[in-house]
């Protein structure tokens, strides 16, 4: 009978096994830890023991990072006692689900949340756990029935974020935090998963270069460009060994001896040191150039041809199979680009030119043709009639009044236009230029507004309306993304709670009240002050040859 229970009790585990543990085996990229201090493992997965997570080290106040991109529900878990309500199990806690929906994860006994406003008044009054903590709960209340209520939720969600702070709330000994993880489903270990030797503070700022490994002969310079996840961070550069190429702040490298190192990108945190998870970097292998006569020489061109804008420049870059005779550039047309003695093309006017390159009697060209977006609008403008698409709706407004105006500050500024100017408002539709021709980017509105309204910090198109009966106030800014469409970049709506109600609600995120999330009249008079604090009007023009004149000449 004992080898029959002993059969039982060994076949139940592995069932659990099956059922739980999943896939322990080491990811190839694993989740970063969610607070600041790595390598502070404390207690570990045991289903036979009850403990359906593992424990991270933590100081009440310590701060919980978003470990992925998704979606974050903040909850708390409580029992009414009397007059009381007591914190019990989780406690403050956080449930979190990446955006594909691979990964949900719990994260328990925070003493608070970032930039959430508790829904329910009677949370607020909650006490520790234990009934040692206070001395008037008794042991025999606490068979009372657990809630779990919802105080937050936020749609978007990225790596990096503040979530809230550790603590010890529900039912804990002292400051750390409970983590569970769910990966399709299923309760898995999740020290499997989560790499402790990376913040998600600092695993979320990442630096990615621009190119890849390369051979250069001694003496070549080239370069490298890199972008970082967070706008206006500096990258620094560095070689694995300057002896054999050097780079300089701006990421520019030097061949100097024969042999390979390694040119790295990367960030520092805010106490000077180089954030590990932050590097890329490409291998540059370094050859002595082997010199052949004038007569073997070859030359090629990094293009064939391109096109310009006015104004614009271009940089080609000349290879050359020897270093006997020196590069000298040409323009066939320099009304139309000029060249500089580096390859730098310039472009001045409407036309076509072709780029000469020479070096020991050879030479590669490269057709440069130049567009003048200014000619392009002014057609379109003198026609009036333009047409747009918005999903599957297509139309033609008659724009009666114009702004030319660079909305994303870089390249061909777009076009904007308007059918009509009311006192209460106006709709504005922006174009910009694509391959030589007119390409729609989207459309808006102004209440209340007869200009172009435009915040210059956050490359932004103002967008306002409002709401009869329930006095609701909305306004939005849209932005012009990578593939020139106008896409929404912040929300903020606020309301009656309904037409008999002179209660008002708040709300705030991306692109509609649907992902949105209310929030307080101080955090809502705080975020509108940062994104809509600076807008700036600018003033259409009536469409007339002279207006057309004054601004595309």
């Amino acid at each position: 009978m004992s080898c029959v229970r002993k059969s039982l009790h060994v076949f139940g585990l592995m069932l659990i096994c099956m059922l739980f543990l999943g896939n322990t085996t080491a990811l190839a990229d694993k989740i970063p830890w969610p607070t600041d201090v790595t390598n502070t493992y404390k207690g570990g997965f045991s289903l036979y023991a009850g403990h359906n997570g593992m424990d991270i080290n933590a100081k009440s106040g310590s701060v919980l990072y978003a470990p992925f991109d998704g979606t974050a529900v903040f909850r708390q878990r409580y029992r009414s006692i009397g007059d009381k309500n007591v914190l019990v199990s989780y406690g403050n806690y956080v449930e979190i689900t990446s955006r594909d929906g691979k990964y949900k994860i719990d994260i328990c006994h925070m003493s608070a949340f970032e930039d959430v406003d508790f829904v329910a008044k009677n949370l607020m009054n909650a006490v520790d756990y234990w009934p040692n903590h206070d001395s008037t709960i008794s042991v025999a209340s606490w068979k009372n029935t657990d809630h779990d209520d919802v105080c937050g939720r936020n749609d978007d969600i990225h790596e990096g974020d503040i979530l809230g702070y550790s603590g010890g709330t529900g039912r804990s000994t002292g400051p750390h935090l409970h983590v569970t993880l769910h990966v399709n489903g299923s309760l898995v270990d999740p020290y499997s998963y989560f790499d402790s030797t990376i913040s998600a503070r600092d695993h979320a700022r990442r630096v990615t270069i621009q190119g890849a490994d390369k051979t250069i002969y001694v003496g070549d310079v080239d370069g490298f460009a890199a972008t970082s996840t967070r706008d206006g961070e500096t990258i620094y550069w560095e070689s694995s060994d300057p002896s054999i190429v050097e780079v300089d702040s701006n990421g520019a490298y030097k061949g100097v001896a024969v042999g390979t190192a390694v040119i790295s990108a990367y960030l520092k945190d805010d106490d000077g040191n180089k954030i590990a998870g932050s590097v890329d970097s490409h291998t540059i292998t370094v050859e002595k150039r082997v010199t052949t006569s004038k007569k073997n020489t070859t030359i090629k061109l990094s293009k064939k041809k391109a096109t310009l804008y006015e104004g614009k420049t271009l940089l080609l870059k000349a290879t050359v199979n020897n270093k006997v005779g020196k590069i000298t550039w040409s323009s066939s047309k320099r009304s139309v680009a000029i060249v500089s003695s580096k390859g730098l093309v310039k472009a001045k006017k409407a036309g076509t030119t072709i780029i000469t390159a020479k070096c020991n009697g050879k030479k590669a060209t490269c057709k440069i043709t130049v567009n003048d977006y200014k000619s392009i609008y002014r057609k379109a403008l003198e026609k009036k009639t333009f047409s747009y698409k918005e999903g599957k709706t297509r139309g033609t407004i008659t724009a009666e009044y114009f702004l030319v105006f660079n909305i994303d500050q870089k390249g061909v500024p777009e076009l904007i236009v308007c059918p009509y100017q009311f006192p209460n408002g106006h709709s504005g539709y922006i174009y910009t230029i694509k391959d030589g021709k007119l390409k729609y980017c989207g459309t808006y509105s102004h209440k209340g507004y007869q200009s172009f309204m435009y915040v210059k910090k956050y490359k932004s198109v103002y967008y306002s309306w409002w709401t009869n009966g329930i006095g609701g106030a909305g306004a939005q800014l849209l932005k012009l993304n990578s593939s020139g469409k106008l896409k929404p970049y912040k929300f903020f709506y606020e309301c009656q709670e309904n037409m008999y109600s002179s209660k008002r609600l708040y709300y705030s995120g991306k692109s509609s009240i649907k992902n949105s999330v209310l929030v307080s009249k101080k955090k809502y008079a705080k975020l509108t002050k940062k994104y809509l604090g600076k807008v700036k009007a600018y003033k259409y023009v009536k469409n007339t040859e002279d207006e057309r004149k004054k601004a595309l000449k």
